[in-house]
């Protein structure tokens, strides 16, 4: 999945349906990996997403990439603006921490 420059990765919710007696696990079949749309989750790295069926006979393992543009789509390179446009995005901040690199004393 590509997403518009800008787009945070972390902390995200997740949407995804399924029938409601399917279990859906989210980066392993562990209990602790049930999946629960409240929770956040980084999509920074490929997430797995596995879906048991409600008798447990069939099991369908998806894998969600997540990628970030690295420019945006309605600005071409070629115009004189792109590079002010692209130095103010920059500027912004385009990308979240993620839970391994981030810290609550990190300023």
């Amino acid at each position: 999945m590509r997403l518009p420059l800008g787009t945070k990765l972390y902390p995200v919710t997740l949407d995804i349906e399924a029938s409601k007696m399917a279990k859906v696990y989210v980066d392993g079949t562990a209990a602790s990996n049930l999946y629960d749309p409240d929770a956040k989750y980084d999509v920074n790295d490929a997430v797995k997403i596995t879906v048991v069926s409600e008798d447990g006979n069939t099991t369908k393992t998806y894998t969600l990439n997540a990628v970030v543009s690295d420019s945006f789509n309605d600005v071409p390179t070629s115009e004189w603006y792109y590079d002010e446009v692209m130095t103010a995005a920059n500027a912004a901040g385009s990308t979240a921490p993620s839970p391994a690199t981030s810290s609550p004393t990190a300023p």
